[in-house]
């Protein structure tokens, strides 16, 4: 009697846990986010959507006009690094090459990689083209692909944020400044000096430099009014790119037309591997860069068909993984500076889903912003250990949220918050966010 009156209690504390549990967990439904939601003095004449998913559960917990299509600025780059973990494999492919008589003939990847300001990692291509003996001489390769993408601002060519796609990116293809408030200024690379003019009838103290349109003519102002670093895109050209080169390896690289014999060698050709993927994807994620995002997907095309063609890249990767999103992309770039791109909250679900079976959490710790520590969201979601883990995306007046979220009980949920047509800027809605998410992060 004894043991059935301790196994009794025993159950019954087991069924109280149980109910506890889930009327705490209960507290979290679509009824619950969606008076939130609509009761927030920032959401007046926006347009929110969220879905909420429990990862150990595989079960949608809320949702809040989640099958709705919302333009998601840089959440694109998650669609971006998921190709990549699907496509590009390890190591990034740097370039293709084969050697014929006393020639090396090379054609580019699309790498971003190569000589960039922002990658740290030792990168094996310089020294490779450095040291051959042989002449070296560049191809074209099937590069198809425009320098700016469907729907990209052409009025933001002089910004840090839309350098031109290319083949073979060197430099990142941008000019990095530095200046005081006592008008001196530095950049590399140098070979850019002998197209720069002093702008002198500025009377105003003035930041920028500023490129002409068309072409590599740069102006810039005497007196600047503070300390400051600007990242300038010049005007690609083959021709240019192949000047950088030879500048840079102090040993001339020559150009040679792409004939028919010629791709078909380079489709048998050697390809040489340059930085560990994930030094790329950091530095795409946390500080979203838009260059990284719109270069991996011209390497994915590389590594399927010999390519360099945004469009294939998106096709290739929408039919083969992405065919089981419960609503159908509208995706048209790398990187979400096009606002043709339209997708649902839930596809962020699931996409994130996906991606959480190629990295650990642990990993994407250390890939994507992260809440009072890392990236675009070291200033946001702040808490005595952190719970968010996730991309932002921002446009003017757009601004979501994707990611993963560990509450309290340290469960792992994937979440996606996105907004649209709001005035103003992106604080309200923020503010409105990140109230959600700390009482998702508390009570579920």
């Amino acid at each position: 009697m004894k043991f059935l009156e301790k196994y009794s209690k025993l159950l019954f504390f087991i069924f109280f846990s149980f109910v506890v549990f889930s009327a705490n967990a209960q507290k979290i439904n679509s009824k619950n986010i969606a008076k939130m939601i609509e009761k927030s003095p920032e959401q007046t004449n926006s347009f929110t959507g969220f879905a909420l998913y429990d990862l150990q559960e595989k079960k949608m917990i809320a949702e809040y006009n989640s099958n709705r299509y919302f333009i998601p600025a840089s959440n694109t780059k998650l669609v971006s690094f998921y190709a990549g973990l699907e496509i590009l494999g390890d190591s990034l492919p740097a370039l293709k090459y084969y050697v014929e008589n006393d020639t090396l003939f090379f054609t580019g990847s699309g790498d971003p990689s190569f000589l960039n300001f922002d990658i740290h990692t030792y990168n094996p291509v310089y020294d490779f083209l450095a040291k051959r003996t042989e002449k070296l001489c560049y191809l074209e390769g099937a590069y198809t692909s425009e320098a700016y993408g469907v729907g990209w601002a052409y009025d933001d060519y002089n910004e840090y944020f839309q350098p031109e796609r290319t083949n073979f990116p060197i430099y990142g293809n941008i000019l990095r400044f530095e200046g005081d408030d006592k008008g001196n200024y530095s950049f590399l690379p140098r070979y850019f000096k002998p197209y720069f003019i002093e702008n002198k009838q500025v009377q105003r103290k003035y930041t920028k430099v500023e490129r002409a349109v068309a072409e590599n003519k740069f102006q810039y102002f005497p007196l600047p009014y503070k300390k400051f670093e600007q990242d300038v895109p010049f005007k690609t050209s083959t021709d240019l790119m192949l000047k950088l080169l030879s500048d840079t390896l102090n040993k001339a690289v020559f150009y040679s037309k792409t004939t028919t014999e010629r791709l078909e060698k380079l489709k048998k050709a050697h390809v040489l591997k340059s930085i560990p993927v994930d030094s790329l994807y950091k530095q795409m994620l946390y500080v979203s860069d838009n260059f990284m995002a719109e270069q991996v997907l011209l390497m994915c095309s590389f590594t399927m068909n010999d390519s360099l063609n945004t469009d294939f890249a998106i096709r290739y990767t929408t039919q083969k993984y992405l065919a089981d999103l419960p609503d159908k992309l509208r995706w048209v770039d790398g990187s979400g500076l096009s606002r043709y791109n339209l997708f649902s909250p839930r596809d962020f679900v699931f996409l994130l889903e996906k991606i959480s079976k190629k990295r650990t959490i642990e990993q994407l710790y250390n890939l994507m912003p992260v809440g009072g520590v890392s990236g675009t969201i070291k200033n946001y979601y702040k808490a005595d250990k952190p719970y968010i883990i996730a991309k932002t995306g921002t446009l003017s007046n757009n601004h979501s949220l994707s990611g993963f979220l560990i509450t309290k009980n340290g469960k792992v949920l994937i979440f996606s918050f996105m907004n649209n047509h709001y005035l103003g800027s992106a604080s309200g809605v923020k503010e409105m966010m990140t109230r959600i998410l700390w009482h998702i992060h508390l009570n579920y």
